[in-house]
């Protein structure tokens, strides 16, 4: 018995840190995308770029990369962030979120 438990106890515990990584990759790819969708609402209402770099990052994280892009009317905003945890600095994944919108009416831009 305490061979068994002794192989199966490693497995466990891979298996329950796995779980908890994809977890946190998906709270964090959620989190990219409200920041990206955040970020262009601020923009739309006429808000600087730095204001909305600042909600971007304040949802996203400090390490997140924000881009931002002005077309005729249109507003798109990219938010990078590095996945957390071993999956992102083993694999080097980044997640990214990105939103579109046009200014409101009446929005100074």
């Amino acid at each position: 018995m305490t061979a068994e438990f002794a192989v199966i106890m490693p497995v466990i515990a891979v298996v329950v840190s796995l779980v908890i990584g994809v977890a946190a990759v998906g709270t964090t790819s959620v989190r990219t995308e409200e920041a990206a969708r955040l970020a262009a609402r601020s923009l739309a209402r006429g808000d600087s770029e730095a204001e909305a770099r600042r909600i971007a990052r304040d949802i996203a994280g400090r390490h997140a990369v924000v881009g931002i892009l002005h077309g005729d009317r249109l507003i798109r905003v990219t938010v990078a962030s590095p996945a957390p945890g071993p999956i992102g600095e083993w694999g080097g994944i980044v997640l990214t979120g990105q939103a579109e919108t046009g200014p409101e009416p009446g929005a100074s831009t």
